[in-house]
């Protein structure tokens, strides 16, 4: 970046604009000039402490519970069917409406395709399933529709039962890919002692970061409705004092039925995220206390030639006024191109990070970036400022004919 706007600075400065502008301008490509130096180590630090906010920013977007009127903050798990209608009453005596009771049912893959999971277990080929996506247990559901955290990616939803013999279910994508299973494929299950042999008939895109009750795996209704089965439910309770007390009288009623507080989840998530940053604030706020620095030795090392080149100004008529104006240009616009660099590409990491590495939707808060772009500018070009500003008090002759004697 430094070197590009030292280039095109050589290039393309108009030569309409104000004297002290173009001085300034042409600082940035004249020998000796700070460009690469200043703008490597301030908008490095500017990138890292941006990065850090917009990924940051991005993910406790994601789980704010009270930010939506209307999302539930209230996850009950561990319901047994015979009590879901006691609890949904009990909810509703106190004001509360159950948003949502999903049924799970505990199984294991015992075979796909007619072999067995252990036969797979032991096929070495790059062809087999992955080894974890065989091992685990799952918590299947069933349901006619869709979930709003749900994309049909492939195959139908359901439709005409007629259209397969066996019972149909829909595979999360990245698990069907785990488990090299496609359209039409058959996938054996172990329902607490029960073989279930079913069909794929469609493949799904799951937002896995949402507050959500999801599933790898959904069943069509009709076939595990007689299951051993738990149920998952969610409940919206405004007040924070509401929800402790509901917890407590509903654990009182039913022991085995446990109650969490999902804004209790985001705060311990907004602890997480905000230690771990910790780290990366320091590195950042040391990277740019590092390019203050070196800002500083620059001037340092260039001092006696920035004093000699404005003593020649102030001989061939440049006015204090002026050269003040040039050594704001100057140091104003490498904070400029330090911040904008470091935000720019900032926004192309966070975005990386987010989708790459989260799998979310990426939101840009243009704000923030402006205020660090702003704030890098204006403490750039003050910092430079109050160094150099000691340069224009050495009277021209005295530092000309030093010069000279050099």
């Amino acid at each position: 970046t430094a070197l590009i706007v030292a280039h095109t600075a050589r290039r393309f400065v108009p030569r309409s604009t104000d004297f002290a502008v173009r001085q300034g301008i042409a600082n940035l490509f004249r020998p000796r000039n700070q460009t690469g130096a200043v703008t490597l180590s301030i908008g490095f630090g500017v990138f890292l402490l941006a990065t850090l906010h917009l990924v940051q920013a991005n993910l406790l977007d994601r789980f704010r519970i009270e930010a939506s009127g209307d999302r539930p903050n209230l996850l009950l798990f561990d319901l047994q069917t015979d009590q879901l209608e006691g609890v949904r009453s009990f909810l509703e005596s106190r004001g509360v409406r159950l948003e949502q009771a999903t049924p799970l049912v505990p199984a294991r893959i015992a075979a796909i395709g007619g072999r067995s999971a252990s036969e797979l277990l032991a096929d070495t080929t790059g062809a087999a399933p992955e080894r974890w996506a065989l091992r685990r247990e799952y918590r299947n559901t069933y349901r006619a529709e869709l979930a709003e955290t749900e994309e049909l990616v492939a195959g139908e939803w359901w439709g005409d039962r007629a259209r397969s013999r066996l019972p149909r279910i829909s595979v999360e994508e990245d698990l069907a890919r785990e488990l090299r299973v496609g359209l039409g494929d058959r996938i054996t299950w172990d329902v607490q002692g029960v073989p279930i042999e079913t069909e794929v008939a469609s493949l799904r895109r799951v937002d896995w970061a949402r507050f959500s009750p999801n599933f790898f795996v959904v069943f069509e209704p009709g076939v595990l409705e007689e299951a051993p089965q738990t149920i998952v439910a969610l409940a919206r309770v405004p007040e924070s004092i509401g929800r402790a007390e509901l917890q407590r009288d509903l654990v009182e009623r039913w022991p085995n039925v446990s109650a969490l507080d999902l804004t209790q989840v985001q705060e311990a998530l907004d602890g997480i995220v905000g230690k771990a940053s910790l780290a990366v604030r320091f590195l950042a706020l040391f990277a740019i206390g590092g390019g203050l620095v070196v800002l500083a030795g620059s001037l340092a090392t260039t001092r006696f030639q920035r004093m000699r080149e404005l003593a020649l100004l102030r001989t061939l008529g440049a006015s204090r006024a002026q050269l003040r104006r040039v050594l704001w240009t100057e140091y104003f616009a490498l904070g400029a191109v330090s911040g904008l660099a470091g935000a720019a590409l900032a926004a192309v990491a966070a975005w990386v990070l987010t989708t790459g590495l989260f799998e979310m939707d990426f939101r840009l808060p243009a704000t923030a970036l402006a205020v660090a772009w702003g704030a890098t500018s204006l403490l750039t070009a003050a910092l430079g400022y109050l160094n150099s500003r000691g340069l224009l008090d050495r009277p021209p002759l005295a530092v000309l004919r030093e010069a000279d004697r050099g």
